[in-house]
């Protein structure tokens, strides 16, 4: 892979290198790299990073109704891993592991949800039941299977949890506590305040849907809620989770413009908002960009953050360096822009970054077109509570 401005997100610096990857494995980074090759990839001009992680997906395709294919929806746009958020339960964890996990060729982590069902439909919420809450069930199979479940995931707008989500909350947190892993926790129009949530929440738990529009946000008068300052400084983490109805522009906005950057940039995706308004990750961290997040800080959200938070970087992901894995993504970032919607149908001219390549173990993936409709409105979402 020759000449592309290759990004190394420990340093968060961009320098123009050849790349030589042999088998699975990167070879040699250089400014220059003579031989011959069985195959040479121009990169000339073009962004060169880890394979990108996407931290919040739905891809139970097949059980969840709204669920995206992995392949199509993530790995053929330049990710190559994800995190399922919370589509399975302890119940289905096992359809999860043979059906999703094992068959694809990307590498698929998941947060499993607190409530046994997981997400089946967007009509009947996952605590339809409170015997769906099954602790000790959740808490046994996560501890058996520690490579794929990396943490708990608990919804707790009112479509969810009703008046209880801190009941729920505290459910989830006491497994978490059992098996030494983070909670995800999905807020916005939830019969408590914002406070509430984050006084609770342990370094390495993460709020998604940060920058959502809707009661209980991020912002208070204007500025960032004190509570949110207070969570960060005590190592709570902050996700985007864009989905169909969770990224307001003018609250990330305002929370960029004070230097409130996400931590991880999810995209949320599913079959709801995968053609509009999400696309996939590379549009979500696209409009982070044109939001004015610098470009060093959206890759990093995008690769070796989420990645060291789910553990993987030990096995090379969200990291580009000699004898580490070839997993490698390649942006064209466009010139002529998009104009893009969020959640309530406000626009946005965007310059996308458009993956062209797609390295995974080290074997090129061919890519997909990019999904976008332009010109369409955002279908209004009468369950402004829903994930995704």
């Amino acid at each position: 892979m020759t000449g592309g401005r290759v990004f190394d997100p420990r340093a968060g610096e961009f320098r123009t290198a050849d790349i030589a990857t042999i088998g699975s494995k990167v070879a040699k980074i250089s400014e220059r790299i003579s031989g011959e090759a069985a195959q040479v990839i121009d990169c000339s001009g073009k962004i060169v990073t880890p394979g990108l992680v996407d931290m919040h997906t739905h891809v139970y395709d097949g059980v969840f109704e709204k669920a995206v294919p992995a392949v199509e929806a993530h790995l053929r746009r330049g990710v190559t891993a994800v995190v399922d958020a919370g589509s399975f339960g302890v119940s289905n964890f096992d359809g999860f592991r043979r059906y999703i996990v094992e068959e694809s060729p990307c590498r698929i982590l998941g947060f499993i949800n607190i409530s046994s069902v997981g997400l089946s439909n967007m009509e009947v919420s996952e605590f339809a039941s409170p015997a769906a809450v099954m602790k000790d069930k959740t808490v046994t199979t996560a501890l058996k299977h520690p490579d794929i479940i990396k943490g708990v995931k608990v919804r707790l707008s009112r479509s969810q949890a009703g008046d209880k989500p801190l009941e729920y909350l505290k459910a989830a947190l006491e497994v978490g506590a059992a098996i030494g892993k983070p909670i995800m926790v999905h807020f916005g129009e939830t019969a408590c305040p914002l406070e509430a949530v984050l006084s609770e929440l342990r370094p390495g738990d993460i709020l998604t849907h940060a920058f959502h529009g809707k009661s209980e946000g991020l912002l208070q008068e204007g500025a960032i809620h004190p509570a949110a300052h207070d969570a960060r400084s005590r190592g709570v983490l902050f996700d985007v989770g864009h989905g169909t109805t969770q990224l307001a522009y003018a609250v990330a906005r305002a929370a960029l413009e004070s230097g409130f950057y996400p931590d991880t940039v999810g995209s949320d995706l599913s079959l709801r908002n995968w053609r509009e308004p999400a696309y996939d990750l590379p549009t979500v961290m696209s409009k982070l960009l044109a939001l004015g997040m610098p470009l060093p800080k959206v890759l990093s959200a995008a690769t070796s953050r989420p990645a060291e938070i789910l553990g993987i970087d030990v096995d090379g992901f969200g990291l580009l360096e000699e004898g580490g894995l070839a997993s490698i993504t390649v942006f064209d970032q466009l010139t002529d822009p998009d104009i893009l919607p969020d959640a309530s149908d406000d626009r946005l001219p965007v310059k996308r970054l458009e993956p062209v390549v797609t390295i995974n173990y080290g074997e090129e993936i061919e890519t997909t077109p990019w999904r976008g409709l332009n010109g369409a409105s955002v279908e209004a979402s009468g369950d402004h509570g829903a994930c995704c």
